[in-house]
């Protein structure tokens, strides 16, 4: 709980700092390809907890999932761009995004941070575009790779001996996962799924971008060939299920409008899925590096142009 008091809010500099260990690293930062694009660049730092950029950033805890030495946060981070942003000059516009982070403890202290911010959602709302570099060379991520497939995960879960009902909601995941991607074909298992509401979906900007053009039926399950979920972190605590894998294949088809690229890609996601008293799964909470998916396929600009700037969600 002191890790969520820490955040909350505007952030509670005393107990943020009592949260981490001396030898505390960030494998990953949340807006993590702003940041790195600045690298070098000169652009002025936006702050601790970016709050030059922000400084009247607010959180708000929307979840919380801890199992053994772990624990996931979730969070709606909410602001006025009211200063340099990695190289966005402030727009004095309004924003609401999500965020979640991953901490890894021991002897209650964090030693290990994972962050992912909904970036390409902050662009669109500031009417943003993302800064150039001073040297011109674009930024160009590295396809992100995972790690466990999900058979092994799955393989141990169904060899313990006294599962939980935690297990239980892990395996159900697992075996949906491995059920889709399995599907000979995927276009029509997907049609014929039981739908479950989502509060918050994964590939937004870029669905939204496809449904305006009426390209809303070409779903990412179908346009990446090959496709594997490799599987990161996989925690349970009560009825809630949070994991996060590594989406990679080949860009073969259509992709909401987004022309094939033909070539290998790889993006992070993440999600928190609620199960009730009974297994099932009720509601399903998706995250996806959508600003690192559309650079690797060099569509951010044709993205930004169509779905629209400045509204918040």
């Amino acid at each position: 709980m002191r890790l969520a008091e820490a955040h909350a809010g505007n952030g509670d500099p005393a107990l943020l700092t009592d949260s981490f260990a001396p030898r505390y690293r960030a494998s990953r930062n949340g807006l993590f390809h702003l940041r790195n694009n600045a690298e070098g660049q000169g652009f002025p730092e936006p702050g601790r907890r970016l709050s030059k950029a922000f400084p009247d950033r607010v959180d708000r805890i929307e979840a919380i999932v801890a199992e053994g030495h772990q624990v996931m946060l979730h969070w709606e981070m909410s602001g006025t761009h009211s200063g340099n942003l990695f190289g966005i000059p402030p727009t004095g516009k309004r924003f609401k995004i999500w965020e979640l982070a991953l901490f890894n403890l021991a002897e209650g202290k964090i030693t290990e941070g994972w962050f992912m911010a909904e970036e390409l959602a902050l662009l669109v709302q500031l009417g943003a575009r993302f800064p150039s570099r001073n040297n011109s060379a674009p930024y160009m991520p590295e396809p992100a790779v995972g790690n466990a497939a999900p058979e092994a995960l799955l393989d141990a879960l169904r060899a313990k001996p006294n599962p939980i009902p935690q297990d239980r909601n892990k395996i159900s995941l697992l075996e949906k996962k491995i059920e889709r991607l399995s599907a000979s074909d995927v276009a029509a298992y997907e049609a014929a799924r039981t739908s479950r509401p989502k509060t918050s979906g994964g590939s937004r900007h870029i669905h939204d971008y496809g449904e305006s053009l009426g390209y809303e039926n070409q779903a990412p399950q179908v346009g990446v060939r090959d496709r594997l979920d490799h599987i990161d972190d996989l925690i349970a605590d009560g009825n809630l299920v949070f994991h996060r894998f590594t989406l990679s294949g080949i860009f073969s088809e259509p992709w909401y409008g987004l022309p094939p690229t033909n070539k290998f890609l790889g993006t992070v996601e993440a999600s928190i899925q609620e199960f009730d008293d009974m297994g099932t799964n009720t509601t399903s909470r998706f995250f996806v590096d959508e600003l690192g998916l559309v650079l690797q396929i060099g569509a951010l600009d044709k993205l930004l142009d169509q779905t629209g700037s400045g509204k918040t969600r």
